[in-house]
């Protein structure tokens, strides 16, 4: 009898030890699984933490490149703002200068300057020395001056024509006579003048026939009196 409660408490000791072994060994299963869950949640907090500090900075250094940018367009605009009104200024200047040769004296060197006269241009002159042109709110008045025998001849001329934008002027002799062996009545010139920075840029074209053939093109510039 003793036998057996001995041998009944002997299996009741080892099944108490195996099933207090095995909820040791959950145990500690648990708590390392614990551990480890709280470990990954700190590691997924740290890494969402790091996400946050990210999008911040790249919202931080969006800003700024923003800000940066649209100061660069600023001032980029303000820039082409200035150059416009220095340009307008410009051509306002250009354009006034252009416009404003009434009353004003000019006068350029001539080599071989063309005139013709006589029944069908037989006697054609070249002459060399000044060509002096004043221009006022009445007409314009040519005078050449021959170099060789200091000879100058008068031509009356009047305006015709404007381009306001390109600054040219169209300036034609008055005579229209028929052509003689006078000299002095066959001076039918026209002159086209470009003002700029002082000067006139002048090329002119010489008509020698009722049927207005142009005989030649010549250029040269005069210089403000």
């Amino acid at each position: 009898m003793n036998r057996i409660k001995l041998i009944s408490t002997g299996i009741i000791v080892v099944f108490i030890l195996l099933f207090s072994t095995n909820i040791k060994n959950d145990f500690n299963e648990t708590k390392t699984i614990i551990q480890q869950n709280k470990n990954t949640r700190q590691e997924i907090k740290e890494i969402n933490t790091q996400i946050k500090e990210i999008k911040k900075m790249e919202k931080d250094e969006s800003v700024i490149e923003m800000k940066k940018v649209n100061s660069e367009i600023k001032e980029s605009i303000a820039q082409l703002e200035d150059e416009n009104e220095l340009l307008n200024k410009e051509i306002e200047n250009i354009t006034t200068q252009r416009l404003n040769i009434l009353n004003t004296k000019w006068e350029a060197d001539i080599t071989d300057f063309n005139f013709c006269s006589g029944g069908n241009s037989t006697n054609k002159i070249r002459l060399t020395g000044k060509l002096k042109m004043e221009i006022n709110d009445t007409g314009v008045i040519i005078k050449l001056l021959s170099e060789e025998d200091n000879k100058e001849t008068t031509i009356s001329a009047e305006i015709v024509s404007v381009d306001e934008e390109l600054g040219i002027y169209t300036i034609k002799s008055i005579s229209d006579n028929h052509y003689s062996d006078n000299f002095s009545e066959n001076k039918r010139l026209l002159f086209y003048i470009a003002v700029k920075e002082g000067y006139l840029t002048c090329w002119s074209t010489y008509k020698y026939d009722v049927w207005d053939y142009y005989d030649y093109n010549q250029a040269f510039i005069l210089k403000q009196l």
